[in-house]
């Protein structure tokens, strides 16, 4: 059996690091530096809307901004619109370094981690009904061997780092099944590599001089840019997505920047009727605190998110095979 782990910043968010799109902007706005003036321009569009949190909430939706700021610049200026990209990417590899070396790898990090990896009912305490369909899911496969993949939306390595796992330590044996991890993948790439950031498609890019301009498309549009390191990133994560009969998200905003994998995802459903999901949704304490009490809110909630996830990758078969967890702070080790 193959599982597939798809982790997103809230995973980053979990481990105590600040890495949201917010903490980013109040960072990059308040810089001591001396910009360009269209470089002035776009952080102060950013700080326009900085001051209310609530606009652009996920990473996504900073992506989207970035295409749509496409229209501002006037007349046809490409490399105006290149330098401010990459000025954003440059400051931003600058900025999650420093959070990532913040980490600090502990014997409670890495325990919880495997526990995650191995044991993902562990994130069902008292829904005893989603708990038993994990177990019996795992029991009516014929395969004692679990093969593991993890991709990650990250640029951080904080999963490598909390949990080095080497061809002698990646194997742990556990009710009779040989757990097995594979690899990690980074579909954006990584701080000091191949760093992806942009849009799903030329179609997110809102300036028709732009859209379908080849070196504006090596710099925003993300499967462009992946095909142009020639890491055949894509084709890797393409493969561990069709081959998983498991799949457990957590902490991705699903953003339409991302769309072409939550489609493929959405195909592979429709593909595989035995395939699982898994969604693991981070809420506020408040809200926890209603659905641990009220059933009917856990339900809403729980439709809510189902329908949402239904909705992002176009297929509305599969609501009978989708656990959701809204476990509290199942990766916070500060």
């Amino acid at each position: 059996m193959n599982i597939l782990y798809i982790l997103g910043n809230g995973f980053d968010l979990q481990l105590g690091l600040k890495t949201s799109y917010y903490d980013f902007y109040q960072y990059y706005t308040n810089l001591n530096d001396d910009p360009s003036e269209p470089v002035k321009q776009v952080r102060k569009s950013i700080e326009d809307h900085i001051s209310n949190k609530g606009i652009y909430s996920n990473w996504s939706d900073m992506e989207l901004a970035l295409g749509e700021y496409a229209k501002k610049i006037k007349p046809y200026n490409k490399e105006q619109y290149i330098e401010v990209i990459v000025d954003i990417l440059n400051h931003l590899a600058e900025y999650l370094s420093g959070q990532e070396e913040s980490l600090k790898k502990t014997p409670l990090a890495e325990s919880t981690l495997r526990k995650f990896l191995y044991n993902q009912e562990f994130l069902f305490e008292g829904r005893e009904k989603s708990k038993n369909i994990i177990i019996d899911f795992k029991k009516r496969s014929k395969d004692k061997s679990h093969i593991i993949d993890v991709i990650t939306f990250n640029y951080t390595k904080s999963f490598e780092k909390l949990l080095p796992i080497t061809p002698k330590s990646n194997f742990i044996k556990q009710r009779d099944i040989n757990y097995i991890y594979n690899q990690t993948l980074h579909v954006h790439g990584t701080i000091d590599s191949n760093m992806v950031l942009g849009v799903d498609n030329v179609n997110q890019i809102a300036n028709n001089d732009f859209a379908y301009d080849q070196e504006i498309s090596d710099y925003i549009v993300k499967k462009t840019q992946n095909e142009n390191t020639e890491s055949l990133i894509d084709q890797a994560v393409e493969e561990s997505f069709l081959r998983s009969n498991m799949i457990c998200i957590y902490g991705t905003s699903m953003g339409e920047t991302d769309k072409r994998w939550w489609e493929l995802i959405g195909q592979h459903l429709h593909n595989n009727k035995e395939c699982i999901v898994i969604i693991c949704a981070y809420i506020e304490d408040t809200e926890r605190q209603k659905i641990n009490r009220r059933s009917a809110y856990y339900r809403k909630k729980k439709t809510e998110l189902i329908t949402e996830f239904m909705n992002k990758i176009n297929n509305q078969e599969i609501n009978d095979r989708i656990l959701v967890s809204f476990s509290k702070d199942p990766f916070k080790i500060k």
